[in-house]
């Protein structure tokens, strides 16, 4: 049996190949006369410094509409090529898997022996012919081994049926007298009329079959019909990507973890896997803003000094509630009433806005009285469009006779504005704004930010568990003693933009509250808690104790010595906390030598991180032994 090999070429079944991109990167063009491919001169990336121009987008949009029905990918390909060939499109700008496929249609072959095939690109269509699957042998880090259930953005437009045959190609200029007349057509007479053209044919048919176009049994062809656009997002229901990770609808394949997501930039509400976790702070810190980043006591703004007032915070996702809160605002700023016509318009005010935008405003009143001036600096210019250079001041009115000014600034207090901002940064400001000055005092202003996504986490990683149900409630367990974290630059805490590495002092920490009936533990952690704690005699033996640091270090009990020397006097009380960050609270116990009536006083010095001093004095101020207790209490 004989093996038959046969290569085809895609450009085959193209009556004229399309250009290729040679050895040298240039741009080679099928030479009709010789029947082979010549060097052009042209760069295929354009000019060293000059690349095409950027995707407008709503071509974009038709290329990849026509890229998705199998019916047009091809001739798509070779226009798109055409105008990359003349420096029109810039490649750079157009999405991967796009590229991939100019590279397959330019360069690309497929060979066929016995049972063997060998392509780059293979695309699967659905009855209507559209694109929903691909296979790819392009390795890269973007790059996808498989595409199934190929997601499209459906866009609808509307468009007169004469101008939608336009666009497809069709000549209709014999339609003139029937559009100036409104006659109306029948599908069958159209579809009759339309196979005289046959590539813009192929194009309506297309589109019929695809739906992306449907035409009623009779119409005029002034008559609006809908279009319907889908093109390739790039994202699609199953992908397998060439490095083994990928995703079949919600479960994503990280490599060494598997996440359970709704896409693929979400937070997974279930991971797992080998991969450590993200920091427990720092994720809560990702899915809720709870904080007051703007708190000012006291602003004060006066024109030609200070003018405005601006401060800036970030919103970590879109509908973020925004409170700005103002305790109380006096605005000296005003509007000149009473003014002669003529004159050019005198007023500021005191303007609150975020990005831009209005919130509030304030002015006061300001009315001015000037009986019979003379001379009269009000006195309209002959010409309104060129008022007078002079402006009035509050000073001139005291000094005119008869004349004076009522001065009223605005005032308001226990202001609340609440509104809702998009994820971002964001700018808030107070400024003087106008033409006639002023000054004004602001105190107590605050913004506070709200924002929760209600994502839900459930993680199995290597380093921990977590169970995580909101910022409010959660269960996370992590065993690193160390980690790297990034810096959350939103929350305005520190302006070095890179990893740090701390220590996690905690393995579990739990949030929303805990019901036990039964709890044992050598250590509570946290400030307030008991660290020890001991009972001795007068001797300074151990009578009874408790706590993890109970015993003085190196041996396996408690102890409390006492010093007789003169000038001491005193118990040196051991223990093994290790630190200064505690407290120690003394009861005196029993008696001592029928000391049970007198007024026995301990007092404490000298706290150490392995022991303390206790002195015992009687009601003439004289040091004495006597039994006693203490617990010592973590502090921060």
């Amino acid at each position: 049996m004989s093996i038959v090999k046969t290569t085809i070429s895609v450009r085959d079944t193209i009556e004229i190949p399309a250009p290729i991109i040679g050895d040298n990167g240039n741009w080679w063009a099928w030479d009709t006369t010789t029947e082979r491919f010549v060097d052009t001169g042209t760069k295929a990336k354009g000019e060293d410094g000059k690349p095409g121009e950027d995707v407008d987008p709503v071509l974009l949009e038709t290329i990849l509409s026509e890229l998705g029905d199998a019916k047009t990918a091809v001739g798509t390909l070779q226009k798109l090529t055409e105008k990359l060939q003349k420096g029109k499109l810039n490649i750079n700008a157009l999405p991967y898997h796009l590229r991939w496929l100019l590279d397959a249609f330019n360069n690309g072959e497929t060979t066929m022996a016995g049972g063997l095939l060998l392509t780059r690109i293979i695309g699967l269509s659905d009855q209507e012919g559209r694109i929903t699957a691909q296979l790819s042998g392009y390795n890269s880090p973007d790059g996808k081994v498989l595409r199934a259930g190929i997601d499209y953005n459906v866009q609808r437009t509307k468009s007169r049926i004469i101008d939608y045959l336009r666009k497809l190609g069709f000549d209709t200029s014999e339609f003139s007298f029937a559009l100036s007349a409104g006659a109306s057509f029948a599908y069958d007479k159209l579809i009759d009329w339309a196979k005289k053209q046959p590539e813009p044919y192929a194009k309506l048919m297309a589109d019929i079959r695809g739906r992306v176009v449907a035409l009623p049994d009779q119409f005029k062809l002034t008559d609006e019909i809908t279009i319907t656009h889908p093109t390739d997002t790039g994202r699609e229901r199953v992908a397998i990507h060439h490095n083994g990770t990928g995703h079949f609808g919600e479960i994503y394949l990280q490599g060494n973890c598997i996440d359970y997501k709704t896409s693929p930039t979400a937070h997974p509400y279930l991971s797992v896997g080998s991969a450590n976790a993200t920091f427990i702070d720092d994720f809560v810190g990702s899915v809720r803003t709870d904080d007051t980043p703007i708190n000012e006591s006291r602003v004060e703004l006066e024109d030609e000094k200070r003018n405005a007032w601006i401060r800036t915070f970030e919103a970590i996702g879109d509908d973020t509630k925004v409170t700005i809160t103002i305790d109380k605002l006096v605005a000296n700023v005003y509007k000149y009433n009473g003014m002669t016509p003529g004159y050019r318009k005198v007023e500021s005010f005191l303007n609150l806005s975020l990005d831009g935008k209005l919130i509030d405003d304030w002015q006061g009143f300001l009315n001015i009285d000037h009986p019979n001036p003379e001379p009269n600096p009000f006195e309209p210019s002959p010409d309104p469009f060129e008022p007078r250079p002079h402006t009035p001041t509050l000073s001139l009115m005291q000094n005119r006779a008869g004349g004076g000014f009522v001065e009223r600034p605005a005032e308001a207090s226990n202001l609340v504005y609440t509104l809702y901002v998009p994820k971002g940064r964001h700018t808030l400001k107070l400024a003087i704004v106008g033409n006639n000055g002023g000054s004004a005092t602001i105190e107590g202003i605050r913004l506070s930010r709200y924002y929760d996504s209600g994502a839900t986490q459930t993680y199995i990683r290597g380093s921990g568990l977590r169970f995580f149900g909101s910022a409010d409630r959660y269960v996370d367990i992590d065993y690193r003693d160390r980690l790297w974290r990034e810096p959350n630059l939103s929350l305005g805490g520190t302006s070095y933009p890179y990893s740090y590495q701390t220590t996690n002092p905690y393995t579990m920490r739990v949030k929303g509250g805990l019901k036990v009936d039964r709890i044992q533990a050598e250590e509570l952690d946290m400030p307030g808690t008991p660290l020890c704690g001991a009972r001795f005699n007068r001797y300074g033996t151990e009578v009874k104790s408790f706590g993890k640091y109970k015993n003085k270090r190196g041996t396996a009990s408690a102890s409390a010595n006492y010093d007789n020397a003169q000038g001491m006097r005193c118990y040196k009380v051991y223990h093994s906390i290790g630190h200064t960050n505690y407290f120690p609270i003394v009861q005196l116990t029993g008696a001592n030598n029928n000391n049970d009536m007198w007024n026995l006083t301990p007092r404490v010095y000298d706290i150490e991180a392995d022991y303390f001093y206790l002195r015992i004095f009687t009601n003439n101020d004289n040091p004495t032994q006597n039994g006693f207790s203490y617990v010592a209490f973590k502090t921060v």
